[in-house]
């Protein structure tokens, strides 16, 4: 993700990896309806785009929006909320897989949190810009 932002921006290179995310769920989301084992494969190695949103896209958005005035506090914020978020998103995917017998619902779930979180991320930069900040 580093080489993304240093490519385009950091807006592009978080939108660019939580696509990749999305693509790799489908493919997993795929892989378990055709019982495809190459589609799992292929969809477990692109799911660990994800960790670079959480440990360098998190980050880079946060500097990016608050500058480096205002990142140490605000990010020890964000940070606190993501943390608590996926602690929490790990226990709803086990109880989800208890009760269901199968990750359908959790990777359709999980691509209606990227689409929320795409839809976020381009309202803030939308409104962002408008404010003429930058």
């Amino acid at each position: 993700m580093g080489f993304l932002s240093d490519l385009l921006n950091s807006i592009k290179a978080v939108i660019i990896m939580i696509l990749a995310n999305c693509f790799s769920l489908g493919l997993l989301f795929l892989g378990v309806i055709h019982q495809e084992i190459m589609l799992l494969y292929i969809g477990s190695f692109m799911f660990g785009s994800i960790y670079s949103v959480g440990a360098v896209g998190i980050p880079m958005l946060t500097h990016y929006f608050f500058g480096n005035e205002n990142y140490a506090r605000t990010y020890s914020f964000i940070g606190f909320l993501t943390n608590v978020g996926s602690a929490s998103s790990l226990t709803l995917i086990g109880y989800l897989y208890d009760f269901t017998q199968s990750y359908q619902m959790v990777f359709i779930i999980a691509l209606c949190f990227h689409l929320i979180n795409l839809i976020l991320l381009v309202v803030i930069c939308l409104r962002y810009n408008g404010v003429g900040d930058k």
